[in-house]
C-alpha cells in the first residue's frame, strides 16, 4: 500500500492507493496543521510514502523530517526527479505538480492531451502524441485574482467567487468582480485550449484537475473534456515507481 502526500500552498492531501490506478481514500487538510493529520494517519500504519508538492519547500522539508522520524519509507518527488518522458520545458523550472500531471497522461496512454490544473494558479499544459511535455501557460487562479483586485486598489472589496454568479449584466461592484474573474478565466482557458489544439489535434482531449477544476470543466463547456480530481497524485505515484525502478537497475 502506498500513500501520496501532496503539500500545496494552503491545502495538503493524503491520497492512499491500493495500486497505481486504484485510490481507496483521500483526505484534505490545512497545510499549517500537517503534523496533526500525518500523525493521525501514519503513526500506527507502516506503509510506503510518496511526498511532493508545489507549496513551501520549508514545509515539505519539515514533513519529510517528521515522516523520517516515524521510520516510514519515503520517496521524495521534486523538480530534479528523473522523468519517464521528454520535457521541452526549461530544466528545473516546471513545478512538480505539472510534471506529475504529464506523468499520469504518459503512464495511462492519454496523449495527445491538454491539462488544465486550476488551483492557486492555473496552468494549461500540452502533451504531444509522442509523449513529450511541450510546455504551457500560467495564469492567476480564481481567488488570487480576487485578492489582487482587493490589495492592488484602494476601494475594491475582496469577493469570494463561485461559478453560480448571476447571469446578465452585473449591476453591482461585487457582481462585476465575480463576472469579470469567472468569465475572464473561462475565456482565457477556452482560448488557450483552442491554441493548443491548433498545435496538436483539433479533437485533443482536455483533462481538468485542481480545486477549481471541476466547475471550470463544467462551465467551460469544451468538447472532449473531463475532470480527474486525482490526476496529480496518480502522476506522483508513477514518478516514484519510476525512481525506484531506476535505482534497482543501477545496483
Amino acid at each position: 500500500m502506498y500513500s501520496v502526500i501532496e503539500i500545496g500552498n494552503t491545502t495538503g492531501k493524503i491520497i492512499q492507493f491500493d495500486n497505481p490506478t486504484s485510490i481507496y481514500n483521500s483526505i484534505k487538510f490545512p497545510v499549517a496543521q500537517f503534523s496533526t493529520f500525518i500523525d493521525a494517519n501514519f503513526s500506527h500504519i507502516k506503509q510506503e510514502i510518496v511526498l511532493a508538492g508545489s507549496g513551501s519547500p520549508v514545509i515539505i522539508s519539515e514533513v519529510l523530517q517528521l515522516l523520517t522520524e516515524m521510520e516510514l519509507s519515503v520517496t521524495l518527488v521534486d523538480k530534479q526527479t528523473r522523468l519517464p518522458f521528454v520535457s521541452r520545458y526549461a530544466t528545473g523550472q516546471a513545478g512538480v505538480d505539472r510534471l506529475a500531471n504529464v506523468a499520469t497522461v504518459v503512464d495511462l496512454n492519454l496523449a495527445p492531451c491538454i491539462i488544465v490544473d486550476a488551483g492557486s494558479a492555473i496552468t494549461i499544459d500540452l502533451v504531444s502524441c509522442q509523449n513529450e511535455f511541450l510546455g504551457g501557460s500560467i495564469l492567476p487562479g480564481i481567488q488570487m485574482q480576487a485578492r489582487s483586485l482587493n490589495t492592488g486598489t484602494a476601494t475594491l472589496p475582496f469577493v469570494l467567487t463561485s461559478p453560480e454568479e448571476k447571469s446578465g449584466i452585473p449591476v453591482s461592484t461585487v457582481e462585476a468582480i465575480q463576472s469579470g474573474i469567472i468569465q475572464g478565466t473561462i475565456g482565457a482557458i477556452k482560448h488557450l485550449v483552442e491554441c493548443g489544439r491548433l498545435r496538436l489535434e483539433l479533437k485533443t482531449p482536455v483533462i481538468f484537475t485542481g480545486g477549481d477544476g471541476k466547475w471550470l470543466c463544467r462551465h467551460s463547456q469544451l468538447d472532449y473534456s473531463n475532470f480527474d480530481e486525482h490526476l496529480t497524485a496518480k502522476g506522483l505515484y508513477a514518478l516514484a515507481l519510476y525512481q525506484q525502478a531506476e535505482r534497482k537497475q543501477s545496483r
